[in-house]
């Protein structure tokens, strides 16, 4: 039996995550990978990075999270989902502070700003792969005040 099929067996399911790498630009040679997952259709994961630097955790997680585990009750990775429209969700703003997030309402106002990305870019699950973008279709621009 294979570790899937295990899984499944006691009613846990796999659904996938695509990254898709340099997908937006964000300045000072900061780039952003959206991880979109396959159950909750929408971007789940985001990873800040510069893409010309050494290896980093950030960027390890486009390595390491390729899929979510979940069940009736719920999923392994709902408080770090910034898909609001999941029905698993449960995001802590607290995750998110490194992104400058400090409440609910910081987390909604990024949720609007990956759907946004998402929409403008047809982003879509196709596996548990990796797309890279050559260079970053989309760039965040700050309002001036």
């Amino acid at each position: 039996m294979t570790i899937p099929d295990a899984l499944e067996a006691l009613g846990i399911h796999r659904s996938p995550v695509t990254w898709f790498c340099d997908a937006v630009e964000i300045g000072k040679g900061r780039v952003l990978a959206l991880g979109f997952c396959g159950k909750g259709g929408g971007v789940a994961f985001i990873a800040c990075y510069r893409p010309d630097e050494p290896i980093t955790s950030e960027f390890l997680r486009v390595l390491v999270v390729r899929d979510v585990l979940w069940d009736k009750d719920g999923c392994d990775d709902a408080r770090w989902c910034l898909n609001l429209k999941c029905p698993f969700n449960k995001v802590e703003p607290k995750h998110f502070k490194r992104y400058g997030v400090r409440s609910l309402e910081d987390v909604k106002k990024l949720h609007v700003f990956l759907e946004d990305a998402a929409a403008k870019l047809n982003l879509e699950c196709k596996g548990s792969v990796a797309v890279c973008y050559s260079k970053p279709p989309l760039r965040l621009r700050r309002l001036k005040a």
